[in-house]
């Protein structure tokens, strides 16, 4: 029962503040348990708070590791010092080790799981190179990012504390997260769902005051894909349909609070491309997804003004616009060779579209592929699709509506949900 890296954003107060440290989160799927962790690293300490849920209960436990550096960037965390913070699950529950390859700037970026915990690292007994093809399985974790001070809240230390911990109380009091209230309330919500001939789409969806890491992972296990994103009333929401019909393989996620140009260039070498992208709660949210009908061509550009000459441009490549979205004072336009539906039109207006879209599609049979709000105006897109038969979009006020809308739109795709400021 070992595999999760929740670590208490510093565990060992008295040593961390007097040397400098790197604070992660680390995420972990193993027997289809998702593992949440928040590490905090010094120089030769490691601390762990770990989060996971068995049969619906919330587990938390912590322990310590030593780090053992090596050449080559490699370094060694021997875990031990198991202690149960919450639930009834921990008594199997063994302290993780890790082999990490690090970067020249020390940035953790490879990372991978022992076949199980028995194997300690220490000086008296350190494993030698030609060992580690034998002990390690190469199974990677889920990622290993540096913890935004911004995302430091107290529901986001609840997933890891008790509020009566002092590691709790120190945080609470040393960190100054980001405040929702500086974030602008919206005016409307545009919900849009399409249904399709002959095939009814599985819909659930999750909201919570912090990103639903381990759900996701869960979900993703069930062949689940997320399909939106959003952040409604100080709520993260998302929603995943059921991709087993061919579209969908593999999927991965990245939330930054800068636009993320070489995380993508990374993926495209992969396979992967975008599928959905916004600009919520002053971040950066990019799901790129790795499967045959997402072609192999996939262009974005990112300017203050929309890029109407770009666009016409990636037309006459035979790519088309398949998502819109604005943040940061800058519209992002992302472009793609294959994108289902064709006679593709793009539309700008000053207010909310509802009577001219409901037109396009009574008498065109035209319906929108993606639609965005930003710079007081509303843009989108619209296509023919063959196997489309009924479209519904609605303006919500609050994430209540957007979750009673999604509920009784249950059979359908969820396309787009879109704030206006």
């Amino acid at each position: 029962m070992k595999k999760t890296y929740l670590i208490s954003l510093l565990l060992l107060l008295s040593t961390i503040q007097v040397k400098a440290q790197h604070l992660y989160e680390i995420l972990w799927e193993s027997d289809g348990i998702a593992y949440l962790a928040v590490l905090a690293i010094t120089e030769d300490d490691a601390f762990f708070r770990v989060n996971y849920f068995i049969n619906g209960e919330e587990n938390i436990v912590s322990f310590k590791a030593d780090v053992i550096h090596r050449e080559n960037h490699i370094n060694y965390f021997d875990g031990f010092d198991v202690k149960s913070i919450k639930g009834s699950s921990n008594d199997n529950y063994y302290a993780d080790n890790f082999y990490v390859v690090s970067d020249k700037s020390s940035a953790y970026k490879k990372y991978s799981e022992p076949i199980n915990n028995i194997y300690r690292y220490d000086d008296e007994n350190p494993i030698i190179e030609e060992d580690i093809d034998i002990i390690w399985k190469g199974k990677k974790i889920k990622y290993w990012n540096k913890v935004d001070q911004s995302d430091i809240t107290p529901e986001y230390l609840q997933q890891f504390f008790k509020i009566d911990e002092k590691e709790y109380q120190y945080f609470l009091k040393n960190y100054t997260p980001k405040n929702d209230a500086d974030l602008p309330k919206p005016k409307n919500i545009a919900v849009f769902a399409t249904r399709s001939s002959g095939f009814n789409e599985d819909i659930i969806y999750k909201t919570q005051k912090t990103f639903p890491k381990q759900w996701i992972v869960e979900q993703l296990k069930k062949k689940f894909k997320v399909t939106q994103v959003s952040y409604i009333d100080n709520n993260w929401l998302v929603v995943m349909s059921y991709g087993d019909y061919g579209l969908y393989s593999k999927q991965e996620w990245h939330i930054s609070t800068t636009f993320p140009e070489q995380w993508i260039e990374s993926m495209w070498k992969k396979n992967y491309r975008i599928t959905e992208v916004n600009y919520v709660n002053n971040k950066w949210v990019l799901i790129m997804t790795k499967g045959e009908k997402f072609g192999k061509k996939q262009a974005w550009n990112k300017d203050e003004k929309f890029p109407v000459d770009w666009v016409n441009n990636k037309y006459e490549q035979n790519l088309k616009v398949t998502n819109v979205t604005y943040g940061e004072g800058e519209w992002l336009v992302i472009m793609t060779d294959k994108a289902v539906g064709f006679d593709e039109e793009l539309y700008e207006f000053e207010y909310y579209p509802k009577e001219p879209m409901s037109i396009q599609y009574d008498k065109y049979k035209m319906t929108v592929r993606t639609i965005a709000y930003g710079d007081n105006s509303w843009i989108y897109v619209l296509v023919k699709k063959l196997s489309v038969y009924k479209q519904n979009n609605q303006l919500c006020k609050n994430l209540d509506e957007v979750k009673q809308f999604i509920d009784n739109n249950s059979t359908k795709s969820i396309t787009d949900i879109v704030i206006e400021y």
